[in-house]
């Protein structure tokens, strides 16, 4: 009994030395007492990861790669090995980041930007299934880096063709403008123009006289007759000369130009009217029986002087011909001023109903100090110009509709202007206040500077001809817009609008149609 006792003793303590060891050795292999966990992630490229690689949470190394391997569907199963004092926020990406130089990558994981509102909402340790990103390539960067250098490439060769269409637009336009049919053309308005001053100048002649016979008795006024006859043929000559030059003008103002010379012929008839009256009445002593008939031929003569000046005004565009044309209008108003006076008269001596005053030069007084009504100015420059732009981008498929309105700024510089109006009208909505200046009297080019589509821009207006301009448009300095339009205009105030805009970076080519007054 004795000796079974002392060998029971024996294995007792043999067995606890046995569990002291083994609880030694899973102590310090860490399988009693765990300091990491795991977790398993499953990669469709795994490059760069080798086994002990490390494992980095911003940038801080957190643990190491435990295990590689693959699984059935052919993706590689990745055991990243966690200290345990480290959690991982649920969400978080995990990819395989390869240096330029070596081999050894590092799995990096990123949080997700809401990490920080929710600090309890980590992955659980032991966790499987986790998908990885796609690992970065350098191959992949450099190839998407080549086919944006292609597009690039691309845009910039698109550009150049576009510049050399419009330089090339700008010197067929110059050599519109110096041809020999222009030129010629241009001569003979020139020349019709001196015919219409010494016509004009001669019909204000006459008035003055008619005026100062008004004043006198019959007998004196038989007298005047006789010498106003002459005067009144040299101008019926004149205006029939340049009724026949303006007719020789070229085919592109031929609607305009038609349009004057049937008010030319128009005046012709009236005054030949004037003058076989005056004849009549000479001859036979009966002036106050036909100032009735001679009253009407006066009102017709002066509307269509009215009418000749306003047309003549609208197409005198060459600045060769503006002295010359100016001068025209300045006779040709004068002789209505007085036309009109003398029609006043000449209906209160025939007991008529006086006809209502037409227009008078700015800051003129008929004789016999009656009051101006309105200026010739707010017939020919309008308070306000609107103008419907609707455009579509052929490119992104985009439709947007601008308005906006030009008001000519008097009492500063001549040829000023604003213009205001709405980009993208019912979508963007954005602001569209420019002012501007004309750089040569014709107003052919203007320049603008202000806002275009809420953003500081300049730009300029080019004109090519009777219907066609160009207008550049430079905005948005913090992003760089430039918008090429052209815009060919037929009857009735519509056009056609071709383009491109965001030149050098998108150049979305664009057509429209442009309503303007």
């Amino acid at each position: 009994m004795a000796i079974l006792g002392q060998a029971g003793r024996v294995g007792a303590v043999v067995l606890l030395g046995l569990a002291l060891v083994a609880g030694m050795f899973a102590f310090f292999s860490g399988g009693l007492f765990r300091h990491t966990y795991t977790l398993g992630v499953l990669f469709n490229d795994a490059t760069g990861a080798t086994k002990d690689a490390a494992v980095a949470l911003a940038g801080v190394p957190i643990g190491k790669v435990r295990d590689i391997r693959l699984t059935g569907a052919q993706q590689a199963d990745l055991t990243l090995e966690i200290q345990d004092k480290y959690r991982i926020p649920r969400g978080s990406t995990f990819s395989i980041t390869t240096p330029i130089l070596g081999t050894a990558g590092t799995v990096v994981v990123t949080p997700p930007p809401d990490a920080a509102k929710r600090p309890d909402d980590m992955i659980p340790p032991d966790t499987t299934g986790l998908t990885g990103a796609p690992a970065l390539s350098v191959n992949a960067a450099f190839s998407q880096a080549s086919g944006l250098m292609t597009q690039l490439k691309e845009t910039v060769r698109r550009s150049d063709r576009l510049i050399d269409t419009l330089t090339h637009t700008a010197q067929s336009a110059d050599n519109a403008i110096a041809g020999p049919a222009a030129q010629k053309a241009l001569g003979n308005l020139g020349e019709a123009s001196t015919n219409l001053n010494r016509a004009s100048a001669n019909g204000l002649k006459l008035t003055e006289r008619l005026n100062g016979v008004l004043a006198q008795d019959n007998a004196q006024l038989q007298g005047l007759l006789r010498q106003t006859q002459s005067g009144a043929r040299v101008a019926l000559g004149n205006i029939d000369a340049t009724t026949a030059q303006i007719k020789g003008l070229t085919a592109e103002n031929r609607a305009k130009l038609s349009e004057i010379v049937t008010d030319l012929q128009q005046t012709t008839a009236s005054v030949s009217g004037i003058t076989d009256q005056l004849n009549t009445s000479f001859h036979e002593g009966k002036v106050p029986q036909n100032l009735t008939a001679i009253v009407g031929n006066l009102r017709a003569a002066s509307d269509n002087l009215v009418v000749i000046s306003n047309n003549f005004q609208k197409l005198s565009g060459d600045q060769g011909l503006q002295g010359d044309l100016r001068a025209t209008l300045r006779n040709v108003r004068a002789s209505t001023e007085q036309t009109t006076y003398l029609l006043e008269r000449l209906n209160q001596l025939a007991g008529t109903k006086p006809h209502p005053t037409v227009v008078i030069a700015p800051g003129t007084t008929p004789p016999g100090g009656a009051p101006p009504t309105r200026t010739n100015q707010e017939l020919v420059a309008p308070l306000l110009l609107p103008r419907v732009d609707l455009v579509q981008d052929l490119r992104a498929s985009r439709f947007r509709a601008d308005v906006d309105a030009v008001v000519p700024i008097r009492g500063s510089a001549p040829g000023a202007f604003a213009r205001a109006g709405i980009y993208g009208l019912g979508d963007a909505n954005r602001a569209i206040a420019q002012f501007g200046a004309a750089l040569d009297p014709a107003g052919l080019y203007d320049v603008r500077a202000g806002l275009y589509a809420s953003k500081l821009s300049v730009g300029g207006d080019i004109g090519l001809g009777r219907r066609a301009t160009l207008s550049l448009d430079l905005w948005d300095p913090n992003r760089y817009h430039l918008d090429a339009r052209g815009a060919l205009m037929f009857g009735g105030g519509y056009g056609l609008l071709v383009g491109a805009e965001d030149i050098a970076r998108r150049t979305s080519p664009t057509i429209g149609l442009e309503y303007r007054r």
